[in-house]
């Protein structure tokens, strides 16, 4: 799967900070972008849609990103991906482990490839799950 021209620029604008972006590697398919941003990632166990946790996003391209998290996982995993994509418009994209390397002391690097977009009916589910984990904090807090 590749992003469009349109989903990748409205991503990259969400997500870019201020220090600018890198023209990537001449070796490369896809030139990246450099991004550093954190990003909500779903684990898919058993075909279904396991825990949610976040990781940084290193760069991202047309055809996948490049995350840090703070745990190691095995090529070819398959996850979601919640990206931005404009004011309160979110993409899923279904993402597979390209590789994982240990960078640091309980910190990863992982490659990843998108796959596909996730279907209209799971992503309204994860929206759902990311609205009502917000409440619970909220009450937690405000309890």
């Amino acid at each position: 799967m590749q992003l469009s021209p349109q989903q990748l620029s409205r991503i990259v604008a969400s997500l870019k900070s201020s220090d600018g972006s890198s023209k990537g590697s001449e070796k490369r398919r896809f030139s990246r972008f450099a991004i550093h941003a954190q990003v909500s990632l779903y684990t898919i166990e058993q075909q279904k849609v396991g825990r949610s946790y976040t990781a940084v996003i290193r760069d991202i391209s047309f055809g996948g990103l490049g995350l840090l998290q703070g745990s190691s996982t095995d090529k070819g995993h398959r996850f979601i991906v919640r990206l931005p994509s404009g004011p309160r418009i979110d993409l899923y994209i279904l993402c597979t482990a390209a590789f994982c390397r240990p960078l640091a002391d309980g910190i990863f690097g992982i490659g990843a490839e998108f796959v596909s977009m996730v279907e209209k009916q799971l992503a309204s589910d994860l929206d759902r799950r990311k609205e009502q984990e917000a409440k619970r904090i909220q009450n937690s807090i405000l309890e």
